[in-house]
């Protein structure tokens, strides 16, 4: 009987050690950092108050963002103060954080402006991984004079200021729909788009242009230290195309550092977005957005009326100290070296 369970203990370690995959590793380590864990928590909790913006409107848990109660005019409402107005669907509704100098609810305005601000993110990401890695990948497996001529257009742009550059092309597209009217039918149907988004395509265009080349070094360099490897020649000795090589092969062993890249990019796409509609050049007034509605706050009192600032500044602040906190746990359950430690 000892005999028979010997082996019996044994097997069941064996099961144990082949469950363990590479993926739950990550989730492992992943875990045990506590500010990604809260930071996945807050970005998860942001997408879904984004997403059901219209929902929580409909049901009377948050206000229309661009409805004016009553005549215009600063004042703030304490928390928790409700005010009746007939004109609305659910006539109840308590102004949680407050309103601005047109009577605007500050909570619903802050939570649409999420949507405006997750959306220019994970848009901005995904251009710029998509763009970025296929560059890079290709540009360190050709090497050679293919490599040279890619990398020194790379270098080109890299000359050119991103913020400046981002805002002379808001500056221009800004002035392409003001002249619709005057540019042919394709220049109409993009300004069209535009409106139709609030402003966003545009933006999205402007981001796309450059957001990929800091994604794209970081491709090449990977390709060039993996395309040597063992794992790379056993598919070019069975005669695996190139193509199959760079997408099958390289793209998952190099994926880890670029995933990381891209979540810490998220947090710089909103700060663009920011920025921009600070400056007057971002989304298309009155779409809610953290930028412009700080920027009307400083047209204001704001020892007077502090939460203006506050609450669009907070809900940045914590927004992309989120992605930061999620990006470095990331970064740690993605390391090999890290693992089991």
């Amino acid at each position: 009987m000892a005999v028979a369970s010997k082996p019996l203990s044994l097997g069941k370690q064996q099961d144990e050690t082949k469950t363990r995959t590479p993926l739950s590793d990550a989730w492992t380590q992943f875990r045990r950092n506590k500010l990604a864990l809260i930071g996945l928590a807050f970005i998860i909790f942001l997408i879904l108050l984004a997403i059901g913006a219209d929902f929580l409107q409909s049901i009377g848990f948050l206000d229309d963002p661009l409805y004016q109660h009553e005549a215009p005019g600063m004042t703030f409402a304490p928390p928790m103060t409700c005010t009746q107005d007939p004109r609305r669907m659910n006539p109840q509704w308590c102004f949680v954080f407050g309103t601005d100098d047109l009577r605007r609810d500050m909570m619903s305005r802050a939570i649409y402006g999420a949507r405006v601000s997750l959306s220019v993110g994970f848009v901005g990401a995904s251009i710029s991984m998509l763009i970025g890695i296929t560059y890079g990948m290709i540009a360190g497996y050709y090497g050679g004079a293919i490599d040279n001529l890619m990398m020194r257009f790379i270098d080109f742009l890299y000359a050119i200021p991103d913020l400046a550059l981002f805002i002379l092309l808001q500056v221009f597209f800004k002035a392409l729909a003001a002249e619709r009217d005057r540019v042919g039918p394709f220049a109409q149907a993009l300004v069209d788009i535009d409106r139709s988004m609030g402003g966003l395509f545009f933006l999205f265009i402007v981001l796309g242009l450059l957001s990929w080349i800091g994604i794209a070094r970081l491709a090449r360099g990977q390709t060039l230290s993996y395309k040597q490897k063992e794992f790379v020649e056993a598919a070019r000795a069975i005669g695996a195309r190139d193509r199959r090589i760079i997408f099958t092969h390289l793209l998952p062993n190099i994926l880890g550092p670029l995933v990381v890249v891209g979540v810490q990019s998220i947090a710089g796409f909103i700060g663009v977005e920011t920025a921009l509609s600070y400056l007057g050049i971002g989304v298309n007034a009155p779409t809610p957005s953290w930028g412009s509605m700080i920027a009307t706050a400083q047209n204001n009192t704001f020892g007077a009326y502090p939460h203006l600032v506050l609450v669009p500044a907070v809900m940045l602040g914590l927004t992309v100290l989120s992605f930061y906190f999620l990006a470095d746990g990331l970064r740690d359950a993605l390391d090999p070296s890290l693992r089991g430690t």
